[in-house]
């Protein structure tokens, strides 16, 4: 059991089983990664899409591996690009979603389920989640940018996008590195669930900032930022830290220190050169101010709740950051944290090195210090 271990050991090993009851079960997973392949498998046969060889591939949070279970019995949403890769020159954005969408309308499972959105085509599931289609043409052939419809699809977004190149940048961000399968003109799967105990920590920090933001800006929306400027901003500002309750608090102090009193800056899309991916903050600066405070309020409670000790007063503090709604987020991380720590204490397992290092197994530290039978989960 290898646990690095801060100044409150317990809120760490309480974090780390937070983020994976806020992980997507592998259930979830499982269930829209068929239901994409099966769409893109669709897509993908001889059709009237053949003559522009359509590759359809995964995008956005599963892929990242930040997605989060939605709140309040709210979908999940899985997202994929449909691009076609040949003879679209003379393609209008209209006519690309219409062939599209018309594919997916001759498949007789999806005609009840299908909602044409502004850039996308919905299919909304029985349970909860939907998958949203985006068709795409490329940038050129030596990138993997693409064009997209613009919001009326009167024409391709000339601001672009890079969701392949975006993915890679985020994992290469990681302490864990992950080796991206390659592009393919057909359908690509879903990249298998990782297991959310073993989740690298900038994963589940980008997790725990969707999270609390979707709490804090509960009552105003509007002035919420989109998780891919949330995402970068949270991968920029990461510097390795080895557990996420460290990589949080790291990310909350390095953008307290960048980001100006005086007004938005430019946040530039990592994968796309050219796009600000916080435009939105100078259209409203609302939205930028809200944001600051976000970061502030954010940073000081888990400050607080590093001088926290019990597990109970952790729990409460965890349960107003991230689980006001009592969806049991919490309670479950803490019945699997008790259960998995006594565990390995009865056993033997577990043992302490001193700070800096970590909690190690018996068997790779000769040099640490056993924790005493009863002394970790204590009220002090």
């Amino acid at each position: 059991m290898l646990i690095h271990a801060t100044a409150n050991r317990q809120l760490d090993l309480l974090i780390e089983a937070l983020c994976v009851q806020l992980s997507l079960t592998e259930t979830q997973h499982t269930t829209a990664s068929r239901a994409y392949q099966t769409l893109g498998d669709w897509l993908s046969e001889s059709t009237l899409l053949t003559p522009y060889a359509p590759s359809v591939y995964p995008q956005g949070s599963i892929p990242l591996g930040t997605a989060v279970k939605p709140r309040r019995g709210l979908e999940f949403d899985a997202d994929g690009v449909c691009l076609l890769t040949t003879r679209y020159e003379s393609l209008t954005a209209s006519a690309a979603y219409d062939l599209v969408l018309s594919r997916i309308r001759e498949h007789g499972t999806y005609r009840d389920k299908v909602e044409a959105r502004e850039r996308c085509i919905r299919i909304n599931y029985e349970g909860d989640f939907h998958l949203d289609i985006i068709p795409a043409i490329p940038v050129d052939a030596a990138s993997t940018r693409i064009f997209i419809p613009s919001h009326d699809r009167s024409g391709w977004d000339p601001s672009m996008s890079n969701p392949k190149g975006f993915e890679a940048w985020f994992h290469s961000r990681e302490t864990v590195q992950r080796v991206l399968g390659s592009v393919r003109a057909d359908a690509e799967p879903m990249p298998p669930p990782t297991n959310s105990a073993e989740k690298p920590p900038l994963q589940r920090s980008a997790q725990l900032f969707k999270r609390r933001r979707d709490v804090y800006f509960d009552h105003h929306p509007e002035l919420a930022p989109k998780s891919i400027l949330l995402t970068t901003l949270v991968a920029n500002a990461y510097r390795g830290q080895s557990l996420v309750t460290d990589a949080t608090e790291q990310v909350l102090s390095t953008l307290g220190a960048l980001l100006p009193e005086s007004g938005p800056p430019r946040v530039d899309n990592p994968s796309n050169p050219g796009e600000n991916l916080a435009r939105h903050w100078t259209e409203d600066r609302r939205a930028y101010g809200a944001f600051l405070r976000f970061r502030a309020d954010f940073q000081a409670k888990m400050t607080g709740l590093q001088q926290l000790r019990g597990l109970d007063k952790i729990a409460d503090a965890l349960r107003e950051l991230f689980d006001p709604d009592g969806a049991g987020f919490v309670d479950r991380a803490l019945s699997s944290t008790t259960a998995s720590f006594q565990k390995a204490r009865v056993e033997g397992e577990v043992a302490m090195s001193p700070r800096g290092s970590n909690l190690v197994s018996r068997a790779t530290a000769a040099a640490a210090t056993a924790i005493p039978r009863n002394s970790f989960f204590g009220d002090e």
